[in-house]
């Protein structure tokens, strides 16, 4: 079974935002119904043009100076899933659609292509690098936050640029470039001679030191029979196709331990309708029979501190299973001098629901979707955060095939709590900070940073009143 435990580490980072359906009607995108989303449509914010006729849809990548067509296939699930549904809002404006209601990035309708689209792009070093350097200019959302003056960066690789005569020199100057960003949902990947390359860095300090040490596998293996051998009582549970610990200690605290926000199923195909029901639908299964176990128990500890992201849909459900009130949970937005995009609210779970004391584990490698779900989670004030400060990571991915073939995916969405505070960067802060993994005992610190927590709950240290 440790075989799935190790495929949560292949990143699945957050891939779709659900937002509440709107009165429009979505039709299904299919031969019999392209014509209906007939024209040529633009999403500025993430760069994305599209042509569609009764043939089908064709996508283009489009900067401000630069404009060309590619294929929606890559070597991450961010450039694998392709568009199924059409939702018209008015004439000049429609979504398109992974799953209906799920999208919330607005497309406009345009008269003709955009004179950019008009001048062929070429796939040499020059426009290769040129056309890298637009992309962050006009996408990447945190040079401030990250301290990085793009435009001193680039002029000064450009220089360097006449010297490049191969590939791999190339793919290292390009990398260098993303380094001092240290953004983990910042990526470039390349097949160079038929040998895959990947650039990406910004994983804070534990998972890096377990990786040159005792090796993620160990670990993980270590932490979790840990668990069960020695934390949690007689009956806990290794379950949600292994993405879960579910358990209790001393008969009176309830603790869910939760890898990766999705992956609970393999029954459906990766980035379907019925795969993202089936996720939701999982997950409500496995919190709900979780809570009723915990039925009088003095407070539930939500261990999020090796949660490597993944489904915001997922992110977001957590909550509602420990609240008995709507509540807002973020924003998000593409544009700093722009109102946010889209709000999302949390409705309270139809099945079960613990609204006693909760205790929020984090450290550094809670990423992404587990980051989404602990901005969500503190809003409520029956949660206590506490442990080490999240890794600073919150942006979808955005997709951006290159022109030579290469792949670049780079931070472009500003997830902002209902107070306005963005976390992109440093990461978000606990209330109580507790050393969850301390790199010389890795294993052992987060055993006893669970009995620091305990300590906690029996010391009535929390938020609530």
């Amino acid at each position: 079974m440790i075989i799935h435990l190790i495929r949560l580490l292949v990143s699945i980072a957050a891939l779709f935002i659900f937002s509440a359906k709107s009165s429009a009607e979505a039709i299904q995108l299919n031969e019999g119904t392209y014509q209906k989303a007939n024209g040529i449509w633009l999403n500025s914010d993430y760069g994305w043009l599209l042509k569609v006729d009764s043939s089908g849809l064709e996508r283009w990548q489009i900067t401000s100076n630069y404009c060309y067509p590619s294929k929606q296939e890559g070597q991450t699930a961010m450039s694998s899933v392709e568009y199924r549904y059409f939702e018209q809002l008015d004439g000049k404006t429609a979504k398109f659609e992974y799953f209906p209601g799920d999208g919330h990035t607005l497309f406009s309708k345009l008269d003709s292509m955009p004179k950019q689209c008009e001048e062929a792009i070429g796939s040499s070093f020059k426009d290769t690098f040129e056309v890298f350097v637009d992309i962050f200019a006009h996408h990447y959302a945190f040079f401030e936050q990250r301290e990085v003056n793009w435009e001193e960066l680039s002029d000064s690789k450009r220089n360097g640029l006449a010297k490049i005569t191969t590939e791999q020199e190339l793919f290292t100057l390009l990398s260098s470039m993303i380094e001092p960003l240290s953004d983990s949902h910042t990526k470039l990947i390349a097949n160079i001679e038929g040998e895959k390359h990947r650039y990406q860095t910004g994983f804070k300090h534990t998972l890096p030191a377990i990786q040159n040490s005792i090796g993620e596998q160990k670990w993980l293996i270590g932490l979790i029979n840990q668990l069960q051998e020695d934390i949690l009582d007689d009956g806990s549970v290794h379950t949600a196709n292994e993405r879960m610990v579910i358990g209790s200690i001393d008969n009176r605290i309830g603790y869910i331990q939760i890898f990766t926000m999705g992956g609970f199923t393999e029954e459906f195909e990766f980035g379907s309708v019925e795969w993202a029901k089936e996720e939701m639908r999982l997950l409500d299964h496995y919190l709900s029979e979780a809570i009723k176990s915990f039925k009088g128990y003095e407070a539930v500890i939500i261990d999020l501190s090796n949660n490597r992201g993944g489904f915001d849909q997922v992110a977001r459900g957590i909550a509602a299973h420990f609240t008995n009130e709507p509540f807002e949970a973020y924003s998000v937005r593409t544009d700093w001098n722009s109102p946010p995009t889209i709000t999302y609210t949390i409705k309270p779970a139809i099945t079960t629901r613990f609204t006693g004391p909760v205790y929020l584990m984090t450290s550094d490698v809670t990423v992404s979707g587990g980051e989404i779900a602990t901005m969500t989670l503190r809003n409520l004030p029956n949660v206590t955060h506490v442990g080490q400060t999240t890794r600073g990571s919150f942006s979808t991915p955005l997709a951006k095939p290159l022109p030579n073939g290469w792949y670049l995916e780079l931070s472009n969405e500003i997830f902002a709590s209902p107070e306005g505070t963005v976390y992109e960067g440093h990461g978000i802060d606990p209330e109580f900070p507790i050393e969850v993994f301390d790199l010389d005992n890795p294993i052992q610190s987060h055993a006893l940073a669970i009995q620091e927590v305990v300590n906690l709950i029996d010391s009535g240290n929390s938020r609530v009143k």
